[in-house]
C-alpha cells in the first residue's frame, strides 16, 4: 500500500542537515518552523524525516505531527491519515496490516484525551468523507464534533481557541455540500467568523464570510449574501486560494437581479482564482449569462471537462449534483432521469415537466419543492411554475394566488431572474406590463416551450423526426398550409428561424416522438 506520507507536502523552505534532525528534537523543530514559516513548511519537515523514523522511531514522528497547529490538519487531511497510521504503529499494530484507521469511516465517541485533538481528528474524517462524496459520513463526523464541543467543560479548549475557526469552516462545508437545507450551515460559518475576529485571525474571518456569502446567495437570501460578501472583501488580505466564494456570491446576486455586466465582472474575478470545491457552483452561475448558442456550447464543454475530473460520487450527489443538474436545466437540457430527493430536485423536475407541457405533473412536483423549510429561491420558483402551469390548465384562481406568493418572495430580495423560469406569454398574462418592471431579458428558448399550444407542441415534436413537412401534415391530420402557419408561430415563440434550431431546443427539453410499443428499442 502507499505510505501515509505520500500526500504530505514536499520539501519546503526548511532544509535539514545531511544527518537530519535528531528524533528527540523533531517535535520542537516542527513547532518552531510552524511559528516562523507556517504549517505547510513545518509539515514538509516531517515529510523529510518520514523514511528515517517511520520504522525506527514512529513516536517521534507522531509527536512532531502533534506539534503542528490545528489548521494544518484541516488544510491537508492527509496529515490525519499519517497521524492515525503512527498511532496504530505506536500502539503495537503491524505497519503492513494498517489500511485505514476506524475513525476514517466511523465516528467513535470521545472517551478521554485532548478535546481539540479529538475535534481535529473528527474534522479530518469529515473532510476526507466530503471530498469522496460520502456526505452522510461527513455530516455525521461534523455533527459529532459540534456535539462534543458543546458538551465540553468550560476551559477545556483553553489556549487553543484559535484552532476552532478553521474547524468550524470545515464543519460548515460538510453540512452545506450535503444538500440538506435543514442543517445549521449558516451557524457554523457565523461562529467561524465570530471566533476568528475574536482571536484576531482576519484571513480565517475572510474565508468564513466568503463561504457564508455563497451559501446565502445560493438559497436566495440576496441582501444578506451581498452584506457578507462585502465583509469578506473588507477583512484581511486577498487570498487567491479562498476568494472565489465571495466573488461567486456577488456574481450570483447580480445575475439574480438582472445586472449582467456586474455579474460578468465578478465571474472574471473568479476566473483568476482556483475554484476548488466550487467548480459546480461556478458552472451554475455562468449558466445565467450563457444566452447564445456559442456561449452555451462553450459552457457545456467546460462542464463536461469538470465532470471528467471528478468521480460520480462527487459530481452526482449533494449540492454539487444539484448545481450540475441546475446548469443543464438552464442550458435547456432535460434532467428527467434523476430521481428527486430534495426540494431543489423537485423544482428542477417541475421545470422540466412545465417545458414539456406536462402541467399537472409540474404542479405536483412544484408542491413538494414549495415546502415551508425550502429556501426562498426554491419556493419562489415552485410558486412560479405552479402559477404558469395552472394558467395553462385554465385554473385562473390558482394561477393568480401562486403568482402572488412567488412575486412576494422575488420582490423582497429583488430576485427578478426567477421570472425567467416561465415563458414570456405566461408572465405577461400573470402580470400584465411585467416587462416594465423587469430589466430587458434575452429570450430563453427552452423556457418558451412552456407557452406553446397543444397544436404547436405536436408540431414541434414532429420536427425532431426525419419526416418531411408533407409527411408531418399527414401524421397530424392537418393541411400543409396549417402546418406552415403553426410552424411559423412556434418559430417566433422560440426565437428561431429554422427547423433544425427548433428541433434542437425540443430535444434539449426532452421533447421527441416516442416509438410505438415494441419498436425503436429493446426492453
Amino acid at each position: 500500500m502507499p505510505s501515509p506520507s505520500d500526500s504530505l507536502p514536499a520539501d519546503g523552505d526548511h532544509r535539514g542537515t545531511e544527518e537530519g534532525v535528531p528524533a528527540d528534537s523533531l517535535a520542537a523543530v516542527v513547532a518552531e518552523t510552524a511559528r516562523r514559516a507556517g504549517s505547510a513548511v513545518a509539515a514538509a519537515v516531517i515529510a523529510e524525516h518520514w523514511d528515517r523514523y517511520a520504522h525506527t522511531d514512529p513516536g517521534a514522528l507522531l509527536a512532531a505531527l502533534r506539534a503542528l497547529p490545528g489548521e494544518a490538519f484541516v488544510d491537508n487531511v492527509a496529515l490525519v491519515s499519517a497521524a492515525n497510521y503512527l498511532k496504530h504503529v505506536v500502539s503495537g499494530g503491524g505497519p503492513d496490516r494498517f489500511e485505514q484507521h476506524p475513525a476514517a469511516t466511523t465516528v467513535p465517541g470521545r472517551r478521554s484525551g485532548d478535546l481539540v485533538e479529538y475535534l481535529i481528528g473528527l474534522t479530518g474524517t469529515s473532510a476526507t468523507a466530503r471530498t469522496k462524496g460520502q456526505h452522510a459520513a461527513a455530516v455525521e463526523a461534523a455533527t459529532e464534533a459540534r456535539r462534543a464541543l458543546t458538551a465540553a467543560e468550560p476551559g477545556e479548549v483553553g489556549h487553543r481557541l484559535a484552532n476552532l475557526p478553521h474547524l468550524f469552516v470545515q464543519w460548515g462545508r460538510a453540512l452545506e455540500l450535503s444538500g440538506d437545507h435543514t442543517l445549521p450551515v449558516a451557524y457554523e460559518y457565523e461562529e467561524a467568523h465570530r471566533v476568528a475576529v475574536m482571536t484576531e485571525q482576519p484571513q480565517v474571518a475572510r474565508r468564513a464570510a466568503g463561504h457564508l456569502a455563497w451559501h446565502l446567495a445560493a438559497r436566495g437570501r440576496l441582501s444578506a449574501a451581498l452584506d457578507w460578501a462585502h465583509r469578506a472583501r473588507n477583512t484581511g488580505e486577498s487570498n487567491p486560494r479562498y476568494d472565489a466564494a465571495h466573488h461567486l456570491a456577488a456574481a450570483l446576486v447580480h445575475a439574480d437581479r438582472v445586472q449582467e455586466d456586474a455579474s460578468a465582472h465578478e465571474l472574471a474575478l473568479v476566473a483568476a482564482h482556483p475554484v476548488g470545491e466550487y467548480w459546480a457552483a461556478a458552472s451554475w452561475v455562468r449558466s445565467f449569462l450563457a444566452h447564445t448558442k456559442a456561449e452555451q456550447v462553450l459552457l457545456e464543454e467546460e462542464l463536461a471537462r469538470e465532470l471528467g475530473r471528478h468521480p460520480p460520487a462527487v459530481s452526482n450527489r449533494g449540492m454539487n449534483g444539484q448545481y450540475v443538474r441546475a446548469t443543464w436545466m438552464r442550458l435547456g437540457r432535460s434532467v428527467a432521469g434523476h430521481r428527486p430527493v430534495t426540494p431543489d430536485d423537485h423544482l428542477l423536475r417541475a421545470i422540466g415537466e412545465y417545458r414539456r407541457g406536462r402541467f399537472i405533473e409540474a404542479i405536483d412536483d412544484a408542491a413538494q419543492a414549495a415546502e415551508p423549510l425550502s429556501p426562498p429561491r426554491v419556493r419562489a420558483g415552485a410558486f412560479l411554475i405552479t402559477a404558469a402551469s395552472s394558467l395553462a390548465l385554465q385554473r385562473s384562481r390558482s394561477a393568480a394566488h401562486n403568482f402572488r406568493l412567488a412575486h412576494s418572495i422575488i420582490e423582497q430580495e429583488d430576485m427578478r431572474a426567477s421570472y425567467h423560469l416561465i415563458s414570456d406569454a405566461h408572465l405577461q398574462t400573470l402580470a400584465p406590463g411585467a416587462h416594465s418592471l423587469l430589466a430587458p431579458r434575452r429570450r430563453e428558448s427552452a423556457t418558451e416551450v412552456g407557452s406553446l399550444t397543444k397544436r404547436e407542441r405536436d408540431v414541434l415534436q414532429q420536427l425532431t423526426t426525419t419526416r418531411s413537412m408533407s409527411e408531418i401534415a399527414t401524421e397530424l391530420f392537418i393541411s400543409p398550409n396549417t402546418l406552415k402557419a403553426t410552424a411559423s408561430r412556434l418559430y417566433r415563440k422560440l426565437g428561431v428561424n429554422s427547423r433544425a434550431a427548433a428541433a434542437d431546443i425540443a430535444q434539449r427539453a426532452g421533447i421527441s416522438v416516442q416509438p410505438p410499443p415494441g419498436r425503436g428499442g429493446s426492453s
